[in-house]
């Protein structure tokens, strides 16, 4: 018998959903056959439930368009949200979320001499790689942040600076993803790279939150809000005349 979390993983995958995150996703119903209507999916504690913002696209129907009878069967995995989500990404994807946690320890890296700044607890070295977490706001592993050395060339008298690239696992979120720099303290600080977030923790001592992108620094502040209660909280973002925080 299909469980729900199996009916949820379908459906994420023949609708090809987008996260959303805590457990919601957003794709095209396809009772549209020109799939230009939104559809909501959210995982609920007894299975899940989709609305068709159409409006006429009922469970039934719903259901036997992606291949699923209509069931209402409670999930039979506790955990919540991610590994439904995990289901739905590449292979290679969910093949480096399941080795993360035995990656040996970062003690120094070709980036982190760099940028000036010492290593901190939860980086990760794959090969030549650091690799930085990415945590959901109930502490669960969603992402990874891959920081690749890209070693300047060779000129007279030397070689040229190495230059840095950072990447995230295909097909996976990165809203409300966030790295967390020290231990809980009055004050909370928000940056936006992992160099950003280590130079300000060691120059504040408190804690710090690293939300990996300008773009995610609103969706980690109001998450830190509800995570840490109410403290002050300082955004710590970049000013590097690209884009305005």
């Amino acid at each position: 018998m299909r469980s729900a979390f199996d009916e949820l993983a379908t459906i994420l995958r023949v609708t090809e959903a987008k996260d959303c995150g805590s457990g919601q996703s957003r794709a095209h119903c396809l009772c549209d056959p020109g799939r230009s209507t939104p559809l909501s999916i959210k995982q609920t504690p007894t299975g899940w439930m989709h609305y068709c913002h159409k409006g006429g696209c009922s469970r039934q129907h719903f259901c036997a368009r992606v291949g699923l009878r209509s069931t209402r069967r409670p999930l039979q995995r506790p955990q919540p949200y991610t590994p439904i989500y995990r289901a739905v990404l590449p292979q290679a994807s969910r093949d480096a979320l399941a080795r993360f946690e035995r990656l040996p320890v970062a003690t120094t890296h070709a980036y982190l001499r760099a940028k000036g700044i010492p290593p901190v607890a939860g980086l990760r070295l794959d090969g030549d790689d650091l690799v930085a977490p990415m945590y959901d706001d109930a502490g669960v592993l969603r992402n990874l942040q891959r920081v690749i050395e890209r070693r300047g060339g060779l000129v007279r008298g030397g070689r040229l600076p190495s230059t840095f690239e950072k990447r995230f696992l295909k097909g996976a979120p990165t809203r409300g993803l966030y790295f967390v720099v020290g231990k809980p303290t009055r004050r909370l600080h928000i940056a936006e790279g992992i160099a950003s977030a280590i130079s300000t923790h060691v120059l504040t001592s408190e804690l710090t939150l690293c939300a990996f992108s300008v773009a995610n620094l609103a969706a980690v502040a109001v998450l830190a809000v509800r995570k840490y209660g109410a403290r002050q909280i300082v955004i710590a973002a970049d000013h590097d005349g690209k884009e305005a925080a």
